[in-house]
């Protein structure tokens, strides 16, 4: 059942990649419970993809942003989780600017060491669309139809919104665990801090970050 889902949901996936339309994004389903996902990367995916995977139906297709145009599931409960976005940009640097990771940007070996200075790759997302690029360093805004989702939880407070999503979807995610991929804090300015904050000024106002 699950291998036959994940090739009708491949099929799709490669066919909304076609479709004209500014709102794309990445999508997960629990099929068996209606639920879609809106995944966010570099907030807790890594996690709630281990946890969904014990629904025999769960299924993420595909890396790409696509248009979520089936009909069937609009009114299917959503979710997507989202992070601080001074912390979010700089575990994204920490993760894959300092591991064979950083190839998801297509950067050079001498680009990549350049960016393990924070200013460099502060500068080099500067440059970016933050509305279309990799939806690691994308605005969040970007990767979440905010006034369309169900519910959108933070990873400031993990555990306690995985127990309301839980209470919402009856998933069983498991609530005891810290949260995954928590970043240690790097060294950093205040004129850091500012110039990310102005890049994500977006994500600081809608989610009410400070």
């Amino acid at each position: 059942m699950k291998s036959y889902l994940n090739y009708l949901y491949a099929i799709e996936y490669k066919l909304a990649k076609r479709f004209p339309s500014a709102s794309k994004y990445r999508l997960a389903f629990v099929p068996e419970k209606e639920i879609k996902w809106f995944v966010n990367p570099k907030v807790g995916s890594t996690f709630l993809t281990r946890e969904l995977s014990k629904w025999d139906s769960f299924t993420i297709p595909g890396q790409h942003r696509v248009f979520d145009w089936n009909p069937m599931r609009n009114d299917w409960f959503s979710f997507a989780f989202v992070r601080h976005p001074v912390q979010r940009f700089l575990s994204c640097w920490q993760s894959k600017i300092f591991s064979d990771r950083y190839r998801i940007f297509g950067l050079s070996e001498k680009d990549v060491n350049a960016m393990r200075d924070l200013d460099m790759f502060i500068e080099f997302v500067e440059f970016k669309n933050l509305l279309t690029c990799d939806p690691h360093l994308s605005l969040q805004t970007a990767n979440i139809p905010v006034e369309e989702v169900s519910f959108v939880g933070r990873l400031e407070s993990f555990s306690a919104d995985l127990k309301i999503l839980n209470g919402l979807t009856g998933l069983r995610i498991d609530e005891s665990l810290p949260p995954p991929n928590k970043t240690e804090k790097p060294s950093i300015t205040r004129e850091q801090i500012s110039k990310i904050q102005r890049l994500y000024a977006a994500d600081m106002n809608k989610f009410n970050y400070s």
